[in-house]
């Protein structure tokens, strides 16, 4: 256990010498792939995984990341709205809005501005979303968030693209909304259900459908979309 903590403690550490740089993803690649671009298999890149999701939420909290004012404009690509992609975080249902961006931030985002080959434009570059919620930048994913007592929280405008579809075509051209909590093996509350049916209200012509219709690899948000009738 003593060295489980002193191993978090000194990747920790690392991170806290290095996020304030412009490209301090590029000094943090290794762990960036290690910890975020694929699943944790033991309990320690568990542990350290939750441990820098932790701190990068404070760090966004205390605009104490680098990050760019300005740069590559995303959403110049949005499209009319033809889809709702539905979503749980699969995380517990209390799961701060500040965690979810520090989450799009390391496995979204990220990713991106190292991926030199597909986006020499961003590469280097500092990160910039072009999102902004009370005068912080932000990287969620999805444009709706749903508690389990049918609470809706407005993440992301319309306008913006949402990059939670795994497809950037339909990101293009949807909307993302959150279920918070994880319903791999049970039902959402009737309230959650009903706030996603308010939600749908607003939009015309649109195609509902589950993320994993569109990303094989997840069972997000679960089979009981299959036996729900939302419309």
């Amino acid at each position: 256990m003593i060295e489980t903590k002193q191993q978090v403690a000194k990747i920790v550490k690392r991170w806290r010498e290095n996020l304030s740089k412009p490209d301090w993803y590029l000094h943090l690649e290794k762990d960036i792939r290690d910890y975020f671009l694929k699943s944790p298999e033991s309990e320690i890149e568990k542990r350290i995984r939750w441990a820098i999701y932790d701190f990068v939420e404070s760090a966004l909290e205390n605009e104490q990341i680098g990050l760019g004012n300005e740069g590559i404009n995303w959403d110049i690509e949005r499209k009319p709205i033809r889809f709702v992609v539905i979503h749980h975080s699969g995380t517990n249902p209390d799961i701060s809005i500040s965690r979810l961006s520090g989450m799009g931030l390391l496995r979204l985002y990220a990713p991106i501005y190292l991926n030199k080959k597909d986006y020499p434009e961003a590469f280097g570059q500092s990160i910039y979303s072009n999102h902004w919620k009370d005068n912080h930048q932000v990287f969620y994913a999805y444009h709706w968030l749903i508690r389990q007592d049918g609470t809706v929280e407005r993440l992301l405008e319309d306008h913006h693209i949402g990059w939670h579809a795994g497809n950037w075509a339909v990101n293009c051209a949807s909307i993302g909304i959150c279920l918070a909590g994880n319903y791999s093996t049970k039902r959402p509350t009737f309230s959650m259900l009903e706030s996603i049916k308010k939600i749908l209200n607003s939009y015309s012509r649109v195609k509902v459908i589950p993320h994993c219709a569109i990303k094989k690899q997840t069972k997000c948000p679960g089979s009981w979309f299959n036996h729900t009738k939302l419309r």
